[in-house]
Order: C-alpha cells, then structure tokens, then sequence
C-alpha cells in the first residue's frame, strides 16, 4: 500500500530489485484515497488475502500510522527524517519501530 502513483514506485522498486517480492501494489490513487483513510489498507489486505491479525503495515508517516492503528494493523514504524518532529509519538503509536529495515528481527513479527 503505497501513497506514490503506480508508475513511479514499479520502476523504483525495479531498479532496487526488489519488485520480485511484491505479488502486488495498491496505491491511493487506486482507492481514491490517502492514507488518512483506511481504504488503501482495507484494499491491500485483501489482496494479500490474510487475517487483519496476522497483517502488518511498515510506515513511516505518522498519520498513515494513526489510520492503520485505528482500524486495528500492528504498526512497524520505520524512522524517516521528514517526520524527525513527529519521531516520539511515531514511537509510542508502533508495535514495533526501527532506524533500519535490515536491523529487524523475524521473530519480532509472531
């Protein structure tokens, strides 16, 4: 679930080479949403086809973060410098919160 339009994240994630882990993307403007409202996430849970309580968002943005909290994700904040001010309570609303995606653990995640 992504905020960025579909032909810019396919090719970034191409050219990072990691487009092969992806069986899917939904962007908000699939939706016709942002992330201030839950349809994105409603959306690529079922796609993924996997209960609410086994599914996890990775988020940066502290209000993409609120939404997927309240409609009941578990929240992996992932540190962005954009969102430096709102770090703290990004911190307090995530199950989990990391500065690096390749410092975290699998088991952290059952």
């Amino acid at each position: 679930a992504t905020a960025t339009y579909s032909s810019l994240i396919v090719p970034a994630l191409e050219r990072l080479d990691v487009m092969k882990y992806f069986e899917g993307i939904v962007t908000c403007s699939d939706v016709g949403h942002g992330k201030d409202r839950p349809d994105v996430f409603e959306k690529a849970l079922e796609s993924l086809g996997t209960p609410l309580v086994d599914t996890w968002v990775f988020e940066d943005a502290l209000h993409a973060i609120k939404t997927s909290k309240n409609y009941g994700f578990k929240v992996c904040g992932v540190y962005d410098p954009t969102e430096d001010e709102n770090k703290d309570t990004i911190r307090e609303l995530c199950d989990i919160y990391t500065y690096d995606l390749e410092l975290l653990d699998i088991e952290s995640f059952k």
